[in-house]
């Protein structure tokens, strides 16, 4: 697992597309050796046609999806699976989806995991709930999202909220409070 591990961060952080591809490739033939692989493994090479960047996008977060889809069936603890199914669903605009498999994530093992992911998942919620047109769910999300911003002093929020203001208006007194204690 570790040699696996070690190929998928590299691939992660390679800037020259044919060095990705080579490190792809060879996670791929690790992976497609395996004769049972388990619920981390699908996960990273869920990851891996996640992250792949290909020019059928719909292809790799399809296969994606059933990586991610079999490391959830393997274990259902495995809440970064169920996270990024969900991100796929999102990224191919079928929002409903994208919205079950938000709300099946464990919102306590993500929290302890990475706080930024479990507020950037309300975020994500909100604007999928937005996208389908239930607004009043949308900004209940939207303000649970909030209150983490609040906490000037959380290291973990320094990435500011984005898909808010896809969303509500500049004028909206929630996107006003985040401008605000983002400065």
């Amino acid at each position: 697992m570790q040699e696996l591990i070690d190929i998928y961060d590299r691939f992660t952080i390679a800037d020259n597309k044919a060095e990705k591809q080579e490190l792809f490739n060879k996670a791929e033939e690790f992976l497609s050796a395996l004769t049972s692989p388990s619920s981390d493994e699908y996960h990273i090479w869920g990851l891996l046609y996640y992250f792949l960047n290909t020019n059928d996008r719909a292809k790799d977060l399809s296969i994606a999806m059933d990586k991610f889809s079999a490391a959830i069936e393997c274990s259902k603890e495995n809440f970064l699976a169920r996270l990024y199914l969900a991100h796929c669903f999102h990224d191919l605009k079928i929002y409903q989806k994208a919205i079950e498999n938000y709300l099946l994530v464990n919102a306590e093992k993500l929290t302890e995991f990475n706080l930024w992911r479990y507020v950037k998942l309300l975020e994500q919620v909100g604007y999928c709930y937005h996208q389908i047109h239930q607004e009043e769910k949308a900004l209940k999300y939207f303000e649970k999202m909030a209150v983490y911003y609040r906490d000037e002093n959380n290291p973990e929020l320094l990435i500011e909220p984005m898909e808010i203001y896809d969303c509500l208006s500049q004028k909206h007194p929630l996107v006003i409070l985040l401008k605000e204690w983002s400065e």
